[in-house]
Formats: C-alpha cells, sequence, structure tokens
C-alpha cells in the first residue's frame, strides 16, 4: 500500500489550544502585546532630576534681576556741610578795638532802635572829653569878657571841632540796636577783649525762618538747580532727616574764604572746606526737628550735613554704562 502524499496546509492545522493558526494572519497573543500601550523609557539620563528645577530657579531669577535693574533707580548725591541760620541775622561787629566792661541784654530780648546792647571801657575816652569840654568852658568864658579877641574866639573853634570828635568816639564805646528786633545771639563776655569788626551780638526779626546755607564742591555746579530736594542731616543726629527744597544756587564756583566770607572770620576755622565750592541755601520747614522720638529745636548756628541728588538713572544702565549709549541713541 503506497503511503499518502497529501499534506496538511498551514490553514489547516490548530494552535495549541484549539484555534485555527490560517484564521488570522498574527496570533492573537502577539496582536494583544502589540496593541497594549507601553512607556519606552529614555535612551541616556545625562543629568540629575534636580537639574530641571535650578534652571527654572535660575532663570526666574535672571528676569527678576533684569526687571529689577530697569525698575530701580541709582542716584547720585552731592554732599557737603551747612550751617543753620535765623533769618538774615543782623550781625552787629565791634567798630573799634576794646574790652567788654557790661553786656546790658540777653539772648531772646526784644530790643528797640537805639537800645544799648554792649558797654566797652571808655575811661581813656571820657578822659580825654572831659579835659576838652573844661578847656572849652575856660576859653568861652574867657570870650564872653573880651568879646573882641580874635585868638580865643579861633582857639574856642578848634576846641569845638576836638570836643565833637571825642564825643563820637566815646559813642562807639557803646554798641546800640539799629532797629528793632530780638537779640538771637550773644557771643562775648565781661572782660573780654575784641578787635574791631568782631562780632558782639545778632539781631533777627521774629517772623524771619530758619534757613540754610549748604557748601557743595564746585564740580556739581552744572547738576544744581532751584527745586532740586534736599535733607539734611544734623551733626550729633545722623538718623534724622529734615527734608526740604534747594531755594537758590550760587551763579560762580569761589574758593572755600570766599564761600565762608558772608558767615564773618569766626566761620573761617569753624568749618572745613576743601577745593571750590559753591553755595547753595534752603528754607527749613519749620523751626524743630524729630530726633530720637522726640522734638527737638533748630538753633542758629547748628551744623549738619546736606546731600542732594543730582543724577538719577535705572540700575541696569549703572552696572552696564555702554548700555546708556544706545538708548541716547534710540532716543535720538
Amino acid at each position: 500500500m503506497r503511503p499518502s502524499t497529501e499534506t496538511t496546509s498551514p490553514r489547516d492545522r490548530e494552535a495549541p489550544d484549539g484555534t485555527p493558526l490560517g484564521s488570522a494572519l498574527f496570533r492573537d497573543r502577539a496582536r494583544r502585546a502589540a496593541e497594549t500601550p507601553r512607556h519606552e523609557g529614555d535612551l541616556l539620563r545625562l543629568s540629575p532630576s534636580w537639574a530641571r528645577s535650578v534652571y527654572w530657579v535660575l532663570l526666574g531669577m535672571s528676569l527678576l534681576l533684569i526687571v529689577g535693574g530697569l525698575v530701580g533707580r541709582s542716584r547720585e548725591f552731592a554732599s557737603g556741610p551747612a550751617v543753620l541760620r535765623v533769618g538774615n541775622g543782623l550781625r552787629l561787629t565791634a567798630l573799634a578795638a576794646g574790652t567788654v566792661e557790661r553786656l546790658d541784654v540777653i539772648a531772646g530780648e526784644h530790643v528797640v532802635a537805639g537800645q544799648s546792647l554792649v558797654q566797652f571801657h571808655s575811661e581813656d575816652e571820657r578822659n580825654v572829653l572831659s579835659h576838652l569840654q573844661t578847656e572849652f568852658d575856660l576859653h568861652l568864658v574867657h570870650l564872653l569878657r573880651e568879646p573882641g579877641d580874635k585868638m580865643a574866639r579861633n582857639t574856642l573853634a578848634g576846641l569845638r571841632a576836638q570836643r565833637k570828635l571825642a564825643e563820637a568816639r566815646l559813642a562807639e564805646r557803646t554798641l546800640v540796636a539799629p532797629t528793632e528786633g530780638w537779640v538771637q545771639d550773644v557771643r562775648i563776655r565781661p572782660g573780654q577783649r575784641l578787635a574791631a569788626g568782631e562780632t558782639v551780638v545778632s539781631l533777627v526779626a521774629r517772623q524771619e525762618q530758619h534757613t540754610l546755607m549748604a557748601f557743595l564742591p564746585g564740580e556739581f555746579r552744572p547738576l544744581l538747580k532751584v527745586g532740586q530736594p534736599l535733607n539734611l542731616i544734623p551733626v550729633g543726629y545722623p538718623h534724622s532727616r529734615i527734608r526740604m527744597s534747594v531755594e537758590s544756587v550760587q551763579e560762580e564756583v569761589v574758593t572755600a574764604q570766599a564761600a565762608l566770607a558772608p558767615l564773618g572770620v569766626e566761620w573761617q576755622n569753624a568749618i572745613q572746606l576743601q577745593g571750590s565750592v559753591t553755595v547753595v541755601t534752603a528754607t527749613l520747614p519749620a523751626t524743630t526737628f524729630q530726633a530720637d522720638g522726640q522734638e527737638r529745636p533748630l538753633y542758629s548756628g547748628m551744623q549738619g550735613k546736606v546731600e542732594v541728588c543730582v543724577r538719577e538713572q535705572a540700575i541696569l544702565l549703572t552696572l552696564i554704562p555702554g548700555l546708556e549709549s544706545l538708548v541716547e541713541r534710540f532716543r535720538n
């Protein structure tokens, strides 16, 4: 009997589970495995997981610094010493050298025009005047007895002129108030020797305000103008600020000696200035200031330091000077 040559086609074969193999192109198990979603992993991880967080933090900080540099402002200040004055302060000086004999007023006292303020030693002037008066009286009696004596008449005329001169010199030994006001500052004491031109007392009007005279470096003159904010820091009160505005700016840049001249010779050693300076004045908003939580009065002659903002620009332009030229080109 010849063996059968028929072969079973793949379509007729069955899988171990009894499913015909020819019913589908792919096996169900393979198909289900292909259809199941899978998460493919990274091929290569070169940086740790925290690097991404650091990146975003640094990016945020960089943006914050850029915005801060554009919004924030950088300020440059002109600073220098200053002295406080009450009004214009009419300074009365000694007309001639002498020694103080008596003070007729005290600080804060109200005086009227012609009132005696200070009396200097005048014994020599009184003796000269007394001698001239006696000699004048004798010649006057002689002239009355002999009206025709021309020599006596000429001598009497000369004595009259000398007497007037002696009276004027005696009057110089008494300092009187030229106008009504209040005694602001008494800088002398009995027995003190004064030279001609030295300040004796100061008079002010009650309604006059406190003014400030500040001395700033001359190189800042082109940047100074009326209306700029000005801060005064009184000496001894570093945490106190008195805010005001520039009221006037001296047109010229002068030497330190010329700048201090309006204050008198006694201030030339009290305020140390170097190089050329320009003078700035301002009016204080009040006669007191806040210090250590208390209201404290301001006095004429008090010194301090002033700060005037002369230049202001974005912080970013200050840190990167080249950007300023680019901004100027863009504006033009």
